[in-house]
């Protein structure tokens, strides 16, 4: 019976010890594999496209990290850390060129040499007597496009000169979110039906804030295929906004902090329909899933 005893309690050990030794083992995968995991289990969530997959998964699992990010941007937030820190592509060009001078004023646009050449239009919002953008945008397409140069202040008469001859043309107006002929203000809409455009190419924006109130009620109407907007104002004036571009369909691809301005950065985003025209992969959509801060 001793014997028995024994044997019997040898054999719990032995249990005993395996269950252990399994448990441990399982601990120590899921702290070192866990990663890998949430990796494999992102797979579904883009389809399979030219950009690796891994990579994909990647900006997939750090997704949620990047929202909390913005989401901590307050009213009261004045340190630009967590907007520039946390914000990344959410597609990728390959084909990604800067367009124009090679320092202020110059934009980073996706393949333009994909830019349909029949019956397009391009928008310049905001001149200030730079227009290499213009410029070199217009002699990619061969100067095919109409280009529709707008400034709140009159152009010198050598950039007016110079835009007649690219195919465009200068107007002194504001940038409002409703029109009002009386004060010189106009809605982007109402120009862009003044001018019989149904849609627009690439829209250029550098209007010096005032993007926050009259860019949104314009893409609400009206299709864009590449948007390049210099955005102004606190970090969570530049989240709102980026919110709301990317819950109308835009993926950005890319974005400048400006050196001079730490307060204001260039972003450019496709919108979705164009993304095959111009060669665009998805990396992972996280924009519109950001809830900006009231407080």
């Amino acid at each position: 019976m001793i014997n028995g005893f024994w044997k019997m309690t040898r054999s719990l050990i032995t249990l005993v010890a395996l269950i252990l030794t399994i448990t441990v083992v399982y601990i120590v995968h899921q702290k070192y594999d866990q990663p890998l995991t949430r990796l494999s289990l992102c797979k579904e969530l883009m389809p399979e496209e030219s950009t690796d997959s891994w990579t994909r998964e990647y900006y997939a699992m750090q997704a949620a990290s990047r929202i909390r990010g913005l989401e901590s941007i307050r009213k009261t937030t004045k340190n630009f850390l967590n907007l520039y820190d946390a914000i990344v592509p959410e597609v990728f060009c390959r084909n990604l060129v800067r367009v124009g001078s090679v320092l202020d004023g110059g934009k980073w646009v996706c393949n333009p040499t994909a830019m349909l050449r029949k019956n397009c239009s391009i928008y310049s919002l905001g001149l200030h007597d730079e227009i290499s953008f213009d410029h070199d945008i217009q002699e990619i397409n061969n100067f095919s496009c109409r280009i529709h140069g707008y400034d709140m202040v009159k152009q010198s008469p050598v950039t007016v000169k110079q835009y007649y001859a690219i195919n465009g043309k200068v107007e002194a107006l504001k940038i409002g979110p409703k029109t009002d002929a009386s004060k010189n203000v106009y809605f982007i809409g109402d120009l862009v039906s003044r001018n019989n455009d149904k849609n627009v190419e690439f829209l250029k924006i550098d209007i010096e804030g005032a993007e926050h109130n009259s860019l949104i009620p314009f893409l609400e109407i009206y299709k864009v295929c590449q948007l390049f907007v210099e955005i102004h104002g606190t970090p969570l004036k530049h989240v709102t906004l980026l919110q709301q571009i990317a819950r109308l369909d835009y993926a950005l691809f890319s974005y400048e902090v400006n050196g001079a301005c730490t307060n204001c950065c260039e972003y450019s985003f496709i919108h979705y329909s164009c993304m095959s025209q111009y060669g665009v992969t998805k990396l992972y959509l996280y924009l519109k899933f950001v809830n900006p801060s009231t407080n």
